[in-house]
């Protein structure tokens, strides 16, 4: 979400989206093929509908949204087919001092502007048989 605004954890980050922050350094191919892998086994689970309701652990590292639409959507009429991972480059719209007297009167704030930069993961599909990724077609 571009509106959404920078977040401060400390002192550890546990949450899936600072996990694929590394993916952020490039040559990113590079970061996904070795360090990284384990967003490949991410994304098979996210479209394994076999999984029982209760075998889903890593829903919590999602945002709420996400997490509770999947487990709300849990069936293989209903479970996301296709998936795909794209990598943006991300920078702040202004500085935070022109976006604070925005933000105090209530308004919306734009925190963030983005550009397309790669694909990482191009559209998937999971085979139900092998479990295994194969380019969707």
């Amino acid at each position: 979400k571009l509106a959404r605004r920078p977040c401060f954890c400390a002192p550890y980050h546990y949450r899936l989206d600072w996990n694929i922050w590394f993916i952020g350094f490039k040559p990113h191919d590079r970061m996904l093929y070795q360090r990284e892998s384990w967003l490949f086994s991410l994304v098979s689970k996210l479209l394994d509908y076999d999984l029982g309701k209760d075998d889903r652990p890593w829903l919590d590292l999602l945002d709420s949204s996400t997490a509770s639409w999947l487990r709300a959507n849990h069936s293989q009429s209903k479970v996301p087919l296709y998936a795909k991972v794209d990598m943006y480059h991300y920078k702040m719209s202004q500085s935070l001092w022109q976006l604070l007297p925005a933000l105090l009167a209530g308004e919306e704030v734009v925190w963030w502007n983005r550009t397309f930069e790669q694909s990482l993961i191009p559209p998937v599909i999971l085979d139900p048989q092998s479990k295994k990724l194969a380019r969707a077609t």
